[in-house]
């Protein structure tokens, strides 16, 4: 475990890195985020993040970002089980997306009501989102790809590919959506856990209450994993169960 004042780091780190996508300097984070703690106390504690696999440099003599291990402790122990971060001003919050709070939303059914749902998940974090379930008859349904496309990561268009390619195959992609759903309602998948064709996305998985639909949300893995959670949480609350066939 980090001690209090790291993970206070590693977390301005992450919140930063995911708003700015360049790396992120000591003297920002002891500006933007850190008052009283000086710029070189926290250069060593970037050393230390360094020096665990947390974080990295990717130029000589530039500001580190967040590895894929770093995004995992970050889910791990400031997402979804929040530690005391004191003084820390770096949290961000996001609206929910719930039947009241989503004046977009007009009355629609089957597979429409799905992809409006989806449209307006995707819209609220700028990820693909995805809906599936076994029990209906309309397969993978995904919204979102363009929105996903302006995502600096993706502005070579050619990174995207791998991806097209799995949700036209789907089976692929169905099996990340229901991997680690079996024992809990929420999956997330740092990296893709840092193997197969696309390492450089995270996905995160919520089965939706009462049923058996899967929603999810893929995207850089520099992504906003507060908003995302909110907006999936929400999501997960809405009656989609008329799917089923």
């Amino acid at each position: 475990m980090l001690s209090v004042r790291r993970t206070r780091v590693l977390n301005a780190l992450v919140d930063e890195h995911v708003l700015t996508t360049l790396p992120v300097s000591s003297s920002v984070l002891a500006e933007r985020y850190l008052p009283g703690v000086s710029a070189a106390t926290i250069r060593n504690e970037l050393l230390g993040l360094e020096t665990a696999g947390l974080a990295f440099a990717p130029h000589t003599s530039a500001g580190r970002i967040p590895t894929n291990q770093g995004y995992r402790y970050f889910v791990n122990h400031l997402l979804l089980r929040p530690l005391s971060l004191m003084e820390t001003n770096s949290v961000t919050e996001a609206e929910p997306l719930g039947e009241a709070s989503s004046g977009q939303l007009v009355p629609l059914t089957g597979l429409a009501r799905v992809r409006q749902v989806l449209e307006t998940l995707s819209e609220s974090t700028g990820l693909l989102a995805l809906f599936w379930d076994r029990e209906a008859s309309v397969g993978l349904v995904v919204r979102g790809l363009s929105r996903l496309m302006t995502q600096p990561e993706f502005r070579d268009a050619s990174k995207l590919v791998p991806l097209m390619t799995m949700i036209e195959e789907q089976d692929s992609l169905v099996r990340m959506l229901e991997t680690g759903l079996e024992a809990a309602d929420l999956s997330i998948l740092i990296g893709l856990e840092s193997s197969g064709i696309l390492v450089g996305y995270s996905l995160m998985a919520r089965r939706t209450i009462g049923q058996t639909a899967i929603i999810g949300l893929l995207g850089p893995t520099r992504m906003e994993y507060r908003r995302a959670l909110a907006a999936l949480d929400s999501v997960a609350r809405l009656n989609l169960g008329f799917m089923r066939v």
